[in-house]
């Protein structure tokens, strides 16, 4: 959002689906204090009957969320059967129905490997469909698909975003739980990044599981990361 707003100077409307999830009232307050700073409407979307389904950890209180361990990271893997593909569907309906051409989306290049719905291939799909479900054909833009997470950190920490209102734990507690995969991607990120994280977590992330490749940072050039936005 932030990317299409202060860099392709998009006029954007934020969407936040309510899928019943465990997170939902930190997400909710993260998404609202998101379009305070952009300055742009944000649109809460009642979806509560997809989490109601169950099968999944991040909306069934009978599936525990899984912590990150030693075992790796795939084993904290958190699906919701079909989220991607029921939200991509009413963000093309939310679309044609607004005279909005594109959706921009944060999926990133890490992601493509542990889930196929973050993937080149679903997104070209998906605005395939776009030409044959919808009149207007609304597209989907991956702004961020070239980027590794420590990148995107650094991209926000340049656009100004404060990453202290960020919410991005699969747990719904006061503060990032520390141990499920999500806080400790996050954390691992900033640190590869060099940048300080300012999340306040009940654990710390490394406690048990030390940091990604040794502790080696990845300090990619402000420059370099723009290149790599993609546009189009």
């Amino acid at each position: 959002a932030i990317v299409a707003k202060e860099l392709l100077h998009k006029d954007i409307t934020l969407v936040h689906f309510n899928i019943g999830q465990k997170s939902e009232i930190r997400e909710l307050e993260a998404v609202k204090k998101l379009a305070k700073h952009l300055d742009v409407p944000l649109e809460v979307i009642d979806m509560t009957w997809l989490g109601a389904l169950g099968a999944s950890p991040l909306t069934d209180d009978n599936i525990p969320v899984p912590e990150a361990h030693m075992e790796g990271l795939k084993s904290t893997i958190c699906w919701t059967p079909a989220r991607n593909v029921v939200f991509a569907s009413a963000l093309m309906a939310v679309a044609e129905a607004t005279g909005a051409s594109e959706i921009y989306n944060g999926w990133t290049l890490e992601e493509e490997g542990a889930f196929m719905d973050n993937s080149l291939g679903f997104y070209r799909a998906l605005n395939n469909l776009s030409d044959f479900g919808t009149i207007t054909r609304p597209k989907f833009r991956m702004v961020l698909a070239g980027l590794m997470k420590p990148e995107i950190i650094t991209l926000g920490n340049h656009l100004s975003l404060n990453y202290g209102d960020v919410w991005s734990c699969d747990d719904g507690q006061e503060k990032h739980c520390g141990k499920c995969g999500c806080c400790w991607l996050k954390h691992s990120a900033f640190v590869r990044a060099g940048i300080e994280d300012p999340t306040e977590y009940l654990q710390d992330p490394h406690k048990d599981l030390p940091p990604p490749y040794k502790g080696k940072t990845m300090k990619a050039s402000i420059e370099d990361i723009l290149r790599r936005v993609k546009i189009n």
